[in-house]
Formats: structure tokens, C-alpha cells, sequence
């Protein structure tokens, strides 16, 4: 199903047709706005709401409107000797216009334990950012219709241009040629929006992984003129755990084993990201083999791996060493010379059996 133009919304928001004049979204909206103004309604969060809405549609009816008219008077331009040059230069976009404009997006990093990205996690973010001036709702103007004479044009909506020898009529640049501005709010100078401490609560799903970017629709930097808000990107850093590895939804794991166990084989506890396990190790472990832990990876979607870090004993008693290299003799390997006894070594050992 195909969604309606945004523009054709604000129309029926206002409840007009796409091709309403200039006059009947004006009357239209000074009505729908004495109705729902905040002022009116104890300053409820739903008239508040409410009339921003209307607003935006207010400003997106306008924007429609003076673009259609804008095409028109393209079309007739040679014929008219209208000049459309000064009206979108860069000296334009400090005029006020009653026009609305898409806020921009707002980027936060945020850092994560490896446990908080695997479990995921509600944060509290404070991000500096544009947000609607309170005293005008965002709107640029305090009162929707306060509009005065343009000041460039005199309320004739054209300008001369040109060099002296060759005039052209344009319209004019600051009211958009409609011959009126509207007045400016006070406490944002006509933007709508002002600088200001924005907190927020984010959550951050199970299985985030370092450098993923989440991004939350309309928290970004307020529209100008009452447009519609940036997003907000969150770019997630995730620090290092001291037990565990991840690649992907895959998690790595060394454990200390005796040596034995490779030989023998046996049963041993391991940590994994649910808790510790009790796995078998097979009998004839071959060194460095990863024994696979299915379904313990990140969510149960990956796998965890473990390495067993055999624990070779390095004090043995003469006893246990004789057992070593008679076992080291019947399988040919090599077996590592003791150095030959001196006489008062030799004598020294005969007063201790003595």
C-alpha cells in the first residue's frame, strides 16, 4: 500500500484539498490553531502535541503551496522577464521564511561492558543538541499570523535587479513574494529551536558488537520552522572481557586442564556466557583442538570454542619422575641425560643412606 505524499497530508491535516490557496491555509490554520493552542488547554501535553502537528502541517502546506507557484512562474518566466536567480542565493538563507526544514541527525558514542553488549542494556544519554524553543513551540513565531509588510520589497513581493543598463523584475528574496514576513519569536530569533541538554533513554539490544551503529528515529537535532527532527545514531564500543573472545556470534574460551586430561580424557567445569558447564573431553586430546560448544554462542545463535592450556607439572618427586621415564623408555622417546656424580657427591649420598 502506497503512502500519500507528504504534502497531500498536510493538506487533509488542515483539512483542505492539495490545491488550497495561500489565504484558505492561513484561515484554515488560525481556526485549527485558536482550537488547540496550549494556552487554551492548560498547556496539556496532548493540545501541545496537537498543535505542533498542526504546525508542521502548517508549514508543509505552506512550503507545497509557494513551490507550485514556484514552477508556475518558471514556466512563465521568459514571457514575464522574471529573474529567479536571487531567490535561492546564499544571502537568501538569512532571511526569515515561514518555512519548514528537516532537522539533522545527532551521533552519541556509547560504551558497553562486553557483558552489557552481550546481555544488553537501558542507558541514559545527556547529548547536546537543538531542540524546539518553548517559548514559540518551535514554530519561529509566537503567534502563527503575526505577519508585517516586507521591508525589502515594500508588500509589493518583486525587486529590480541588474546591472543599470538591463532591469529585470524578481521576486523578492525575504518574503518569498508574498509581500509579508512573519514577525520573529523572541527567544529563538525565528528558527524555532534553540541549544539545549537533551536526555534520553536508550536501549541497547542483546548481542550489540563493538562498532554497530543503532539508530532512534526523531531524536536527533530539532527541524527549524517546526520541520521534522533528525534521528539519533548510536555508535556502540564495546571493551574486552578477560575470560572470553568474540568474533562475530561466535565466543572463544582457554581453559587450565592437568595434562593428563589429554591423555585420559575427562569431565571439567567451563564457564560459558549462561553460566559454567560440565563438559567430557575425549580421551587422545591432540594439542590445540577447539572442542565445540554448540548453541553457547551470543543468544544461542553462535557457538563457544574451547581450548584446553594443559598444566605440565614441573616439581616431581624422584619417585614420580622414575615413573615418567620408564613410561618415556617402553615408548622410545627420548629421555634426557642426568649429569654423572662427582666422589664427594658419591660420598655425600652414601652418609645419607647411612
Amino acid at each position: 500500500m502506497k503512502k500519500a505524499p507528504v504534502k497531500n497530508t498536510a493538506f487533509r491535516k488542515l483539512g483542505l484539498d492539495a490545491g488550497a490557496t495561500t489565504q484558505q491555509i492561513r484561515q484554515a490554520f488560525r481556526v485549527l490553531a485558536k482550537k488547540y493552542h496550549p494556552d487554551r488547554n492548560n498547556h496539556t501535553s496532548q493540545s501541545a502535541e496537537k498543535f505542533k502537528d498542526l504546525s508542521i502541517a502548517y508549514r508543509e502546506a505552506m512550503t507545497a503551496h509557494k513551490e507550485m507557484t514556484r514552477q508556475k512562474l518558471e514556466k512563465n518566466a521568459a514571457a514575464a522577464g522574471f529573474s529567479f536567480s536571487g531567490l535561492f542565493r546564499p544571502g537568501a538563507d538569512k532571511c526569515f521564511h515561514p518555512l519548514a526544514t528537516h532537522g539533522k541527525k545527532v551521533e552519541a558514542d556509547v560504551p558497553l561492558t562486553f557483558e552489557e553488549a552481550i546481555r544488553g542494556v537501558s542507558v541514559e544519554l545527556k547529548i547536546q543538541a537543538l531542540m524546539p524553543c518553548p517559548k514559540c513551540f518551535g514554530q519561529g513565531s509566537e503567534k502563527p499570523d503575526d505577519f508585517f509588510g516586507c521591508p525589502k520589497c515594500q508588500g509589493s513581493g518583486s525587486i529590480l535587479e541588474g546591472d543599470g543598463s538591463f532591469l529585470s523584475r524578481a521576486v523578492c528574496p525575504k518574503c518569498l513574494g508574498e509581500g509579508r514576513v512573519l514577525k520573529k519569536c523572541g527567544g529563538c530569533g525565528g528558527e524555532g529551536r534553540s541549544e539545549g541538554e537533551k536526555r534520553f533513554m536508550a536501549h541497547i539490544p542483546a548481542g550489540v558488537d563493538d562498532g554497530n551503529t543503532i539508530t532512534i528515529p526523531g531524536e536527533g537535532h530539532a527541524g527549524a520552522m517546526g520541520g521534522r527532527p533528525g534521528d539519533l545514531h548510536i555508535n556502540v564500543r564495546v571493551g574486552e572481557s578477560k575470560m572470553f573472545l568474540r568474533k562475530g556470534n561466535d565466543i572463544f574460551h582457554e581453559t587450565q586442564a592437568p595434562f593428563t586430561m589429554a591423555v585420559f580424557g575427562g569431565k571439567i567445569v567451563v564457564p560459558t556466557l549462561d553460566g559454567d558447564v560440565l563438559v567430557t573431553i575425549p580421551p587422545g586430546l591432540r594439542a590445540n583442538t577447539l572442542l565445540r560448544l554448540n548453541g553457547r554462542g551470543v543468544n544461542g545463535k553462535g557457538s563457544q570454542f574451547l581450548r584446553l592450556a594443559l598444566e605440565v607439572p614441573t616439581q616431581l618427586t624422584a619417585k614420580e619422575k622414575k615413573i615418567l621415564e620408564d613410561f618415556a623408555r617402553t615408548k622410545g622417546y627420548p629421555i634426557p641425560e642426568q649429569p654423572s656424580l662427582g666422589g664427594w657427591d658419591r660420598l655425600g649420598r652414601l652418609f645419607r643412606r647411612g
